[in-house]
């Protein structure tokens, strides 16, 4: 967001190489990677945005009375404080904007906010965070060979990102329309980009505060446009075009002779300019998001109390709203109150996925280092290596959501990009790496799992957990998270790497590893340097070779049981399910577990008796179900596919003794192929009603689009 100069003060850009001179973090140095602390701000003047806090009073009472009657309390707690600062309007009937005029330095800044917080009448004070893109690219390095497949790696292990199947893959007219939200520094020209996006928004030169009235306003004009400047970048240079290169590997178009192709050229994109090279803040980043899910006007009237829009800018209607946003940015530092609110209000409101890279800075941290990654309901995406290892540049941490490929140029592994710079490249491809580019691959993958359709019962909460429970362990011995990994104490401590074909099987039910894929036409291909090594730079399938059809198929049956007792602390890990048959194909069925509803949802495609085990500590008591003994106990279940009627029942794990000692019947039904929930007894549904109504949850109950 572009502040208006109106006090004089002059707007003070800088790089982002500048700003991580300027922002310097206490660590520790551990192996390969820093143990990431909360960053410190090195003595340096504040540019006006900097100047702007969000101040949030204790009396959560003060709530329900009109901005008028609660301005004044905030104005004497600036008073008390000796704080010289203009009130604002209040963002989410919590956050009151704050100007603080006087600060002038990051030291300033530390002591406002010190004193702030000393104060008892102050629940909490966030900063107006400066925000900035993750760029790690280096043109220099070599070419990289076919980075989806990993056929380039020549030691073991390898990992395939199996990518090639979901851009080679033709989609169906009858797949839900998905869009993704491209927040970061906007668009530039470029024939694989150009008809690639048709909604836009800028919230850097389109929407300023205006520190004379105290409030926001926009320019109707440049809000509408979200092209970035060419002369953006450093000292007025060319800018590195971030935001088009994220984009490129979503949906850049293909068969056109230019750049790369996207994981869906059919996907829907927004472009919300929030960024430009040197940088943005919450505010810029927070209101892209709220208005690029088409929130903005709701967050003004029912949780600002702006109705007449008279502290708000008044912008255009967002009539085509985002299902997945795409954050390719963040600051070190944990997530703030605000920025929290901020994405709760989107999240409870939407059945949105927000999805944010977890930095470049080779941090390790029990929580992901940089925000809005690490803040709750976010879906955080590090940086993995075609050899199932960490990326030596990425932040890692056991609170990451899933990783895939970033790039590593220590070894020439570059993803490639679009390219809009003719100066960088005359056939539309550079090479770039970084988790900007990781993520918007998991953002593509997303979109995907949404076009397809999500199986019944899979929520927003059961689909991040099924990016963790599918994906690949780190195996590199020579990376970070595989080196410093015990089994007793720090199993998974950079989490999981994404398994595509796994994760989408077990959210919506099909099973892409099959997928037949054919060489991409001679037009797709990327010309090499001279020196390049052509053979590795062809999409293959895994064995080298195009897998067949099959001659009988045999379609994948869903079903989602939810048995009798509620199931508390299920050990994800412990889940299985066996065919009675040895010889059905083990990956012809599988099962996942969601949290939130306390159901599994249970994969078959071919007819036979399955054995689901599991362990929990203990099933809710009622009239038919005992409570099983404390501590972890193993449960079973017989899972049957009929060859006739192609249902899935399944028999209830949870059934023990009644009190007379006679067995419990126990058997749910679900119907198949799109996967009815398991019937359920009147404790049961009790006991989902009461989950629902105390646990906490990052989004909606259940994504529809």
């Amino acid at each position: 967001m572009k502040y208006s100069a109106i006090l004089g003060v002059a707007m003070v850009t800088f790089s982002a190489y500048a700003l991580s001179v300027d922002v310097l973090a206490q660590t520790v140095k551990t192996k390969s990677k820093t143990i990431a602390t909360e960053s410190v701000d090195a003595a340096r003047p504040l540019v006006p945005e900097e100047k702007i806090l969000f101040l949030e009073l204790a009396d959560e009472s003060l709530r329900v009375l009109p901005n008028e009657a609660s301005q004044p309390l905030v104005k004497k707690v600036l008073a008390d404080t000796k704080i010289n600062a203009a009130v604002g309007g209040r963002l989410l009937k919590r956050f009151w904007v704050v100007n603080a005029k006087d600060m002038r330095t990051t030291a300033d800044r530390a002591q406002v906010l010190k004193l702030l917080r000393a104060n008892s009448s102050v629940r909490s004070v966030s900063e107006n965070r400066i925000y900035k893109p993750f760029i790690f690219n280096d043109p220099g390095y070599p070419n990289q060979k076919n980075l989806y497949t990993g056929a380039n790696q020549t030691s073991s292990p390898v990992y395939d990102s199996e990518f090639v199947k979901l851009l080679e893959r033709t989609p169906s007219s009858a797949e839900s329309m998905v869009r993704v939200a491209v927040l970061d520094t906007g668009i530039a020209p470029a024939p694989d980009l150009n008809n690639q996006f048709d909604v836009e928004a800028n919230f850097v030169e389109g929407v300023d505060y205006d520190f004379n009235n105290e409030r926001f306003v926009s320019n109707s004009a440049l809000f509408a446009d979200a092209t970035e400047p060419a002369t953006s970048g450093a000292n007025g240079g060319e800018p590195f075009y971030h935001g088009s290169k994220v984009q490129s590997l979503i949906n850049a178009a293909a068969d056109n002779s230019s750049g790369i192709v996207g994981m869906d050229r059919e996907l829907r994109v927004s472009q919300i300019r929030v960024l430009s090279d040197s940088g943005g803040d919450s505010v810029s980043v927070m209101f892209g998001v709220l208005w690029s899910v088409g929130l903005y006007d709701r967050f003004v009237v029912e949780s600002g109390e702006d109705p007449n829009f008279e502290f708000f800018a008044r912008l255009p209607p967002n009539n085509n709203p985002a299902n997945v946003v795409n954050l390719s940015l963040g600051g070190n530092a944990s997530c703030s109150s605000f920025e929290q609110a901020a994405i709760d209000f989107v999240l409870n409101n939407s059945s949105t996925l927000i999805v944010a890279a977890a930095g470049n800075s080779a941090l390790y941290g029990e929580q992901v280092p940089f925000a809005p990654a690490n803040c709750n309901g976010v879906i955080s995406v590090g940086a993995s290596t075609t050899r199932f290892g960490d990326a030596s540049y990425g932040n890692v941490s056991p609170a990451l959501i899933t990783s895939t490929l970033g790039g590593e140029p220590s070894v020439g592994d570059n993803l490639p990009v679009t390219e809009p710079s003719i100066l960088r490249s005359m056939n539309g491809v550079s090479f770039a790496s970084g988790t900007s580019f990781s993520t918007a691959l998991v953002s593509g993958v997303l979109a995907t799992a949404l076009r397809l359709g999500l199986s019944e019962g899979v929520t927003s909460a059961s689909l991040i957990q099924a990016l963790k429970d599918t994906g690949h362990e780190f195996q590199d011995p020579e990376s970070y998270c595989v080196q410093i990994s015990d089994p007793v104490s720090n199993p998974r401590p950079c989490g999981t790497i994404l398994n595509t074909s796994a994760f989408l099987l077990a959210v919506t039910g099909v099973d892409i590893s099959g997928t037949t894929t054919s060489p991409p036409a001679s037009d797709e291909v990327v010309e090499p340097a001279p020196d390049e090594d052509t053979s590795s730079n062809q999409p293959i399938s895994d064995g080298g070779e195009l897998p067949s059809e099959p001659e009988e198929s045999n379609p994948t049956e869903t079903a989602s049981f939810q048995f009798s007792g509620t199931v508390n602390n299920v050990d994800a890990s412990s889940i299985g399910l066996v065919a009675n048959d040895p010889a059905v194909d083990p990956s012809s069925y599988s099962v996942s577990f969601a949290r939130d509803s306390s159901s599994f949802v249970i994969n078959l495609s071919i007819p036979g008796v399955y054995r689901l085990s599991f362990e929990a500590d203990r099933v809710s008591e009622s009239s038919e179900v005992q409570a099983a003994s404390a501590g972890q106990t193993l449960f079973v279940s017989d899972v049957t596919l009929d060859s006739d009627s192609r249902q899935i029942t399944a028999t209830d794990p949870m059934a023990q003794e009644t009190a007379d000692g006679s067995p419990s019947s126990g058997t749910t039904a679900s119907s198949g192929g799109g996967g009815g929930g398991g019937a359920i007894n009147l404790m049961g549904l009790l006991g989902m009603l009461l989950l629902l109504g105390i646990a906490k949850f990052s989004g909606p109950q259940k994504l529809q689009l």
